[in-house]
């Protein structure tokens, strides 16, 4: 488990008295307000509004422009197709508008790209497939901004072309169109810019229909696929989006749709309770299987379904669609795992792994590189290369302020196709490329960041675990709905000793009994087994936590969850900048030498190391435990690494690492072992 830099967050004291006074909250939420600088009466009353508030959609650029060319298309019984994405967004951005065009009597359909055959967005074969079955109007929902040539090619063909989109403008040009409805237009003038692709079909559906009057019955039409869509998307959930989405959620109990019905009772999840956590972990995921898996008409068919038992059947389908892809996805990432585990030099030497695995299944290699990110701590680029036609298809994921897009762009020669954001990435490319395109991204990251940045817990507050109870979670629950933008709050809690660690279900999850002074609570830290955790009874520990406020059998409690952990006398931030500049250091690049000889263990240090790992089990450790009990000895990460080696290098040691986790062993020596004779301290020593 990589180690991770705390960041505890500062706010206005005064400023959280005077909203706590003003609004008559508790003083933690009037600060977790505050801490999220939402601390204006108008910025409280948008954050708190129960009010459903829709935007003029006419404030997009090119609105009128789409909805005079759809019209025109309806009265002229033309045939219009809607060219989705095949991820949830795309596919309720889809739903809705084939269902409100239906409505109103157009000559409608729609065609969903193949994630593997097509690609993602408007392809040429699938324009001219279009084009055969007498497509007058092609309107994308959730793609199109980048369409360059393909909009030539709808034009050529004398077919037209409506773009609504969200993604990023990337060329001052756009795509030629009778209309390009995208808040991210360089010209568009819209105040809120981060809504989901199926934010902006329900813009131009409210366009569409015209009467202001009839917004709030619009609404009423398609909340479920807005909030979905919205949620599995990821986008900001501020400003319209929260307004969407904590609008929906309330809604979702008069939900009619069978097939979402069905979905959510396969689930156990009930319409009277939903959060958006629910939605962006469980229904969503369900919902991009199909995609993910070539089977995107199965969501298609369960959205749009409107018998209960058909509904049924195609719900268990999804369900089975992403068992499947958790296998594929898991099958992957423990074959990445072992090839990094047998070729560690891919982490010791680059600042990004890039790692490729033949045949490895494209519709899933994106959620392997997530994983792996927050396994490892660095960006990741997971690429599955097809050796009979000389394919390689990448995809990376990247962590907060490192740009992946400007890392691959610098290598973007060597690529066939390419495009993405700053924390994501999708590429194409010859097989022949691989490792020139591994060593140019690492380069990039050399040159542009000699430390790179390190993986942060942003806790909101630091309290005292007395004050724990369902009152304060329930402060919590009140800033729902969480996702991006507004994420669910991380509380710290510190000084805590350890009590006992209890395994449960089978030793997949640990539950930890802890004590601060008089007060006493339990928190669970799940997918971490005992021994993983790395501290023991008596130790001295931070956690960061979530609280979630659960329902069971009619009655309300609070559970505590661990997301991360430390321990309490260590400095993490020493110790990170010391892995940092280790780091530099295996890698022979430029060093402060002065830093470097103060580092140079003596005899009484190597001494002091021997002795406690005989003393110890060294299997499966951490390296902060370890740090824990030699920080006393003036024995930092930098100096027990070089320990580690040298003991290793004189064959004293057996030392296995990965990811910072240990498993030592002390050798039989038949005589003793000259320590100047050790490569790494020849080598310090002479810098």
């Amino acid at each position: 488990m990589v180690l991770k830099k705390w960041n505890v967050c500062s706010a206005d004291k005064q400023i959280a008295k005077n909203i706590m006074k003003e609004y008559k909250i508790d003083a933690f939420l009037s600060l977790l307000l505050t801490v999220r600088g939402i601390d204006t009466p108008d910025k409280i009353d948008e954050f708190f509004s129960k009010d459903l508030y829709l935007d003029d959609p006419f404030k997009l650029k090119d609105m009128d422009k789409a909805v005079l060319r759809i019209q025109k298309a309806i009265d002229n019984n033309e045939k219009i197709c809607i060219y989705a994405d095949y991820d949830a967004d795309g596919i309720t951005s889809c739903v809705m508008l084939y269902e409100y065009l239906q409505l109103r009597g157009a000559y409608v359909s729609y065609y969903v790209p193949n994630r593997f055959s097509d690609g993602y967005g408007l392809n040429n074969e699938a324009i001219q497939e279009l084009n055969n079955n007498g497509i007058d109007l092609i309107i994308t929902v959730d793609n199109g901004i980048v369409a360059f040539e393909q909009a030539k090619l709808i034009s050529k063909l004398g077919m037209d072309l409506v773009v609504t989109d969200h993604h990023k403008q990337q060329e001052k040009l756009l795509p030629k169109a009778c209309a390009v409805v995208n808040p991210h237009r360089f010209d568009c003038e819209s105040k809120f810019k981060q809504l989901a692709g199926v934010g902006v079909t329900f813009k131009l559906v409210l366009a569409l229909e015209g009467d202001e009057s009839l917004y709030p019955e619009i609404f009423d039409s398609f909340f479920d696929l807005l909030c979905i869509g919205t949620v599995a998307d990821i986008v900001s959930l501020t400003g319209e989006n929260r307004n969407f989405v904590r609008t929906a959620l309330r809604k979702f109990p008069t939900c009619e749709r069978p097939g979402i019905t069905a979905l959510l009772e396969k689930l156990s999840l009930s319409k009277y309770n939903l959060k958006s956590s629910d939605i962006g972990f469980k229904i969503a995921p369900r919902i991009n299987a199909a995609g993910r898996l070539d089977h995107t008409e199965s969501a298609f068919e369960l959205i749009l379904c409107k018998d209960p038992s058909l509904s049924c059947d195609l719900a268990e389908k999804l369900c089975d669609l992403n068992l499947q892809r958790k296998t594929i996805e898991n099958n992957i990432l423990n074959l990445i795992n072992r090839k990094l585990f047998k070729k560690p030099k891919i982490l010791t030497k680059n600042r990004i792994i890039v790692v490729w695995v033949k045949d490895a299944h494209t519709g899933v290699i994106g959620i392997v590189a997530s994983r792996l990110v927050a396994q490892y701590g660095k960006p990741v680029i997971v690429i599955s290369v097809d050796e009979t036609r000389q394919i390689a298809i990448g995809s990376g994921r990247s962590i907060k302020d490192f740009s992946l897009y400007d890392a691959v762009n610098c290598a973007s020669h060597m690529l066939t196709k390419f495009g993405g954001h700053n924390m994501a990435v999708g590429f194409s490319m010859n097989t022949k490329y691989l490792r020139d395109f591994s060593d140019e991204v690492n380069l990039y990251a050399k040159l542009n960041h000699n430390i790179m940045p390190d993986v942060c817990v942003n806790i909101d507050a630091k309290i005292n675990p007395s004050v724990l109870n369902y009152a304060f979670a329930e402060d919590i629950a009140y800033l729902e709905p969480f996702g991006e933008g507004n994420p669910k709050p991380i509380i710290g809690l510190f000084g805590l000793t350890v009590v006992d660690i209890i395994a449960l279900s089978k030793g997949k999850h640990s539950k930890l009994i802890l004590k601060r002074n008089s007060s006493q609570i339990a928190a669970f830290y799940f997918f971490k087994q005992p021994k993983e955790i790395g501290c023991k009874i008596g130790d001295v520990i931070d956690i960061a936590v979530n609280l979630e406020v659960t329902e069971f059998n009619n009655t309300s409690t609070f559970t505590t969850i661990i997301t991360d952990l430390k321990y309490s006398k260590l400095d993490y931030d020493k110790i990170l900048k010391e892995k940092q500049i280790y780091f530099k250091f295996i890698n022979r690049e430029p060093l402060d030498k002065r830093f470097i000889k103060q580092q140079i263990p003596s005899r009484a240090d190597f001494g002091c190391v021997f002795k406690y790992l005989k003393l110890s089990s060294c299997a499966d450790r951490k390296i902060d435990s370890f740090l824990n009990v030699l920080q006393n000895k003036n024995i930092g990460y930098f100096k027990f690494k070089v320990i580690l080696t040298a003991m290793q290098e004189l064959g004293i040691l057996n030392v296995v690492e990965f990811n910072d986790e240990y498993t030592i062993s002390i050798n039989d020596m038949p005589q003793k072992a000259n320590l100047d004779d050790a490569e790494i301290l020849k080598y310090m020593k002479a810098l």
